[in-house]
């Protein structure tokens, strides 16, 4: 399971996800925001409003993986957006314990909060998650970059007689 599918599942279901963080999330505040010190995978907010900025890696075995998160992580403490903000790193609790216990280290030796999902729990989400928007939309749509030709020319099919009626 890719980041982009753990981050859209974690960030649809925002009780499971506070459940990870121990942070009790009133609302996601930002996905993907761009700043001069790289791109924040998410921040949520909690009713008092503190923020958690959150750093959101797969498993981490491999060492130039791991320098790159904690990097980001530490470019990361130079953006605010409240005063009250914390930085986390969330990753699958698959990595071997050897890389593991790294990533606990860093994050105790930088007053960085680390916390772990497991992938399996993740995946049963998800499909529990596309189940539920697939019953109250009709349809899971994908991703629009991952729209074919195929793809709209099918989804034109279904569009168009609902458009037609609504043309004259």
């Amino acid at each position: 399971m890719n980041e982009s599918l753990v981050q859209w599942t974690l960030l649809h279901n925002l009780d499971f996800l506070s459940n990870l963080l121990d942070f009790k999330i009133e609302t996601k505040k930002g996905q993907e925001v761009s700043t001069d010190y790289g791109k924040i995978d998410f921040i949520v907010e909690n009713f008092d409003k503190n923020q958690l900025i959150i750093e959101l890696e797969t498993v981490l075995n491999v060492k130039n993986k791991r320098d790159y998160c904690f990097r980001q992580v530490l470019n990361y403490k130079n953006v605010k957006f409240v005063d009250d903000t914390d930085y986390c790193i969330l990753f699958a609790d698959e990595t071997i314990p050897k890389a593991k216990l790294q990533v606990f280290d860093f994050g105790e030796a930088n007053d960085i909060i680390v916390k772990t999902y497991t992938l399996n729990d993740v995946k049963k989400l998800y499909t529990s998650t596309v189940e539920k928007l697939s019953l109250s939309f009709g349809l899971a749509l994908p991703k629009p970059v991952n729209y074919t030709i195929c793809y709209l020319r099918w989804l034109n099919k279904i569009l168009k007689p609902f458009f037609n009626r609504y043309d004259k």
